[in-house]
């Protein structure tokens, strides 16, 4: 469950004081002044002239209303209040609450707007809520106070024909949105990053007197890792390998769960048959091969026996539903295998794969 936001809990202060109305209006001409922000707005109720307020069937309601909910859900969500007028505040120039101008029946307009919010947004919008507020000094007028969450699925547009258009609340205002933002919402840019790690070792299974007739034995264990924000489904894992190897000796092995290998032409291919969910690593596969060994260098005594063959590298192009390829490619330092017996690398995507 998501944690309340601004507007939620401002809502909710509103809803829970001892005396709402009391409240709503200890916001006007406050000090500090309460400003429009992004997340909350005022409205007086709408006028055909300046002397005639529009009814409740007034096409003005429902512009207002539903840029309100297009608006506030593709941002963090908000609060729109109706019955206070808000005016630049002078040392700001932002909109600030500056009067009370009650509307008219705050019941029967929490009704017309609960019935205008079921077809004034595409997706349609869930979970508003209105509350209205009438003035204990003037029975028939009083507020209306609105909570409109963040959509669960932006972008909103406001339904309303010709002049159908998505908007978002930013400052005191709402705007039409960029390209570059819609694309954005459209186009999450929620993926999963992969990211490999391999150990290389080496040991001498073969410790003749004539050093020179001596084999090393390579072993590589590689890891795939998810350090994205999205799960990767349907991982495939193709793989090629740039190595010195005694003729016949390379060998793969899957992983000890979840992936399957499949013997494919220029190189072995690896399927997981579970998710690969953010945070998770596994051991995707063993590779192994045998490497001539020789002297290292002459002394004293026995030369020290070492692999004879340059440094190993393998690249990894990995697959996954709804995402364009990655290319990860591990390279391994042959000083550093033979001082340690083990040399490790992790590795990222260096581009993007066909």
């Amino acid at each position: 469950m998501p944690p309340p936001s601004l507007a939620r809990n401002f809502f909710d202060e509103i809803r829970n004081a001892p005396d709402s109305v009391a409240f709503i209006r200890g916001l006007v001409n406050s000090t500090p002044p309460t400003f429009e922000t992004d997340w909350l707005d005022f409205k007086e109720q709408p006028r055909i002239n300046a002397h005639r307020v529009a009814d409740l069937s007034d096409k003005k309601w429902r512009d207002i209303w539903i840029e309100a909910l297009a608006g506030f859900a593709n941002n963090q969500g908000g609060v729109l209040i109706w019955g206070i007028e808000a005016r630049k505040d002078a040392a700001t120039g932002i909109d600030a609450a500056a009067d009370v101008k009650p509307v008219n029946n705050p019941n029967a307009v929490k009704s017309r707007l609960t019935e205008l919010q079921r077809q004034a947004t595409d997706p349609p919008l869930t979970n508003v809520e209105i509350d209205a507020y009438e003035l204990p000094t003037a029975p028939g007028t009083g507020f209306v106070v609105c909570f409109v969450p963040e959509g669960p699925f932006k972008p909103y547009k406001t339904e309303d024909g010709r002049r159908s258009q998505y908007v978002i609340r930013a400052g005191d205002n709402f705007v039409a949105m960029s390209r570059s933002m819609l694309q954005s919402m459209f186009y999450p840019r929620t993926k999963a990053v992969f990211r490999v790690k391999a150990t290389l070792v080496f040991h001498l299974p073969e410790r003749n007197r004539n050093a020179e007739k001596a084999t090393a034995h390579m072993n590589c264990i590689v890891e795939l890792a998810n350090d994205g924000t999205a799960t990767a489904r349907n991982v495939e894992v193709f793989v090629t390998s740039h190595l010195t190897a005694i003729a016949g000796t390379l060998q793969y092995k899957n992983g000890p769960i979840h992936w399957v290998m499949y013997t494919v032409p220029g190189g072995p291919e690896f399927h997981s048959h579970n998710p690969v969910h953010p945070g998770k690593q596994s051991e995707m596969f063993t590779t192994t091969w045998l490497v001539q060994a020789g002297p290292e260098s002459e002394g004293m005594g026995a030369p020290k026996v070492v692999p004879m063959c340059s440094a190993p590298s393998f690249v990894l192009t990995v697959y996954c539903e709804n995402q364009e390829a990655q290319v990860i490619k591990i390279d391994f330092d042959m000083d550093e295998v033979i001082r340690d017996h083990i040399c490790v690398r992790e590795a990222m995507p260096t581009e993007q794969g066909p």
